[in-house]
């Protein structure tokens, strides 16, 4: 799971547990105060009726305290409300129907067994019992006459306050859950903005380095995640520029290798192969014997001698820096055609002599190690090289009906291959390998390297 999707995730399941914890607890404490608040109505209404009834009954307004009844009937959540008398006979009730029924038929028959105590304590009560479900108040008072104190029974039903106390907290909830969402969703939509891109951008910035194409731009901003990506940018740069560098150092050695083999080797075997032939000519006059090895010598001298010298032209082409790269190009191909007996051809916009002396020099090279790479190992039977340019990016084509070339995304393990892709970076170009669509098959292998827009010539 990605990064933008595993916060928000978490998030959500985090906030996802308060809610529910939160829910647990509201919903009792909408319980409890739904309780106190309904225990505090039954303690005020029940002392209330108690003092109104025995006035009423007192003076005989039986038909007040029916009133008063009927008023009762009013309160909330309340199930059934009813005056008795010391005979557990109901006199007066918040429903008429049970008027004058014994309270062992009613309703309330369950608060009977407590009547007796409450009554000799001469106590209000409001409690609740047997099973939770109601809330009891009894207040007795005494009527004139009898000597049996009349009591107020009030029955609260306590399943309906529940209930809505469960309404309310899942309502809250239900709100909670909404702004926990369209949290999660801002924070999701924050964080693909902020974080999520702009590290996929560092990541396809890591991935193009790697692959040694052209970078693009990393992720930007003043925070962390943009000075990572300027610290990366900066040390891909300073790499960049260390391998500019060190290409150009490796040039110049060649350059002096190739020099030294042509001015210092090269002159000492073409001595020794003049003085073996002289040799040769001295013995030949003696008819010595041994004329023959001296002759042999001499041939082989000259072919060391060659091979030097074609050692020396691969590390310091004199043509490339007397007469350009198409001078050079068409060195290279009669030089490598001739030595690996591969027929090579080479087209060449004469346009490129106008390029800085250093992109010469590393199209040379890649060219150079191209053309070999392909004469080497690929069979071919022809290979082609071409450079010139396509709107504003030069493209160079080496191009042969051999073996394709195994690689991933130009990416090879191969020494010389690894130098080519170091000078492609060096152009800031990008180097394919591409399957060659004429009959018989093949490898173009492609590199482009972005130029100014090109002269008239």
């Amino acid at each position: 799971m990605t990064l933008h999707l595993l916060v928000p995730a978490a998030v959500a399941c985090f906030g996802m547990a308060l809610i529910v914890v939160g829910y647990l607890r509201n919903e009792q404490q909408l319980q409890d105060r739904s309780r106190k608040e309904l225990w505090d109505n039954a303690y005020r209404e029940g002392t209330r009726l108690s003092h109104i009834a025995q006035h009423l009954l007192r003076k005989g307004l039986v038909q007040a305290a029916d009133l008063e009844m009927s008023y009762v009937a009013l309160s909330p959540h309340l199930a059934l409300g009813v005056i008795c008398d010391g005979e557990d006979v109901v006199r007066h009730a918040s429903q008429i129907q049970w008027r004058g029924v014994p309270l062992k038929e009613t309703p309330l028959k369950e608060i009977m067994p407590r009547l007796a105590g409450i009554r000799k304590e001469l106590n209000g009560q409001v409690a609740i019992y047997p099973d939770g479900e109601v809330l009891w108040a009894v207040f007795p008072f005494f009527e004139r006459t009898t000597t049996t104190p009349f009591v107020v029974v009030l029955a609260y039903d306590l399943v309906g306050p529940k209930q809505e106390s469960t309404r309310l907290a899942r309502h809250e909830s239900i709100s909670q859950s909404l702004g926990l969402l369209g949290g999660s969703l801002v924070l999701w939509m924050l964080l693909d903005t902020l974080i999520t891109r702009r590290i996929a951008r560092i990541l396809v910035y890591a991935k193009q380095v790697a692959s040694g194409r052209s970078p693009g731009v990393p992720a930007t901003g003043g925070d962390e995640i943009g000075a990572v990506g300027q610290a990366f940018a900066d040390t891909v740069s300073q790499l960049r520029s260390t391998e500019k560098q060190l290409l150009e150092a490796a040039e110049q050695e060649r350059w002096r290798l190739g020099m030294d083999l042509h001015d210092d080797i090269c002159q000492r075997i073409a001595a020794a192969q003049l003085k073996a032939g002289v040799l040769g000519v001295s013995l030949s006059r003696d008819q010595s014997p041994h004329s023959v090895l001296a002759k042999q010598v001499a041939e082989q001298l000259a072919d060391a001698a060659e091979i030097a010298r074609g050692y020396a032209r691969g590390l310091a082409p004199a043509t490339l820096d007397r007469d350009g790269l198409n001078a050079a190009l068409r060195d290279m191909t009669a030089h490598l055609g001739k030595a690996f007996g591969v027929p090579m051809h080479h087209n060449t916009d004469p346009a490129v002599q106008e390029l800085p002396d250093a992109t010469q020099v590393h199209l040379f090279r890649i060219a150079q190690e191209l053309a070999t790479n392909a004469a080497k190992h690929a069979r071919a039977s022809f290979i082609n090289v071409s450079l010139g340019f396509r709107d504003d990016v030069l493209e160079l084509k080496v191009e042969s009906d051999g073996r394709r070339f195994a690689t991933e995304s130009g990416a090879t393990s191969g020494m010389g291959l690894q130098l080519v892709q170091q000078r492609v970076r060096a152009l800031n170009g990008k180097l394919l390998f591409l399957e060659r669509r004429e009959s018989g098959g093949g490898t173009v292998a492609l590199c482009e390297v972005p130029v100014p827009r090109r002269l008239d010539h």
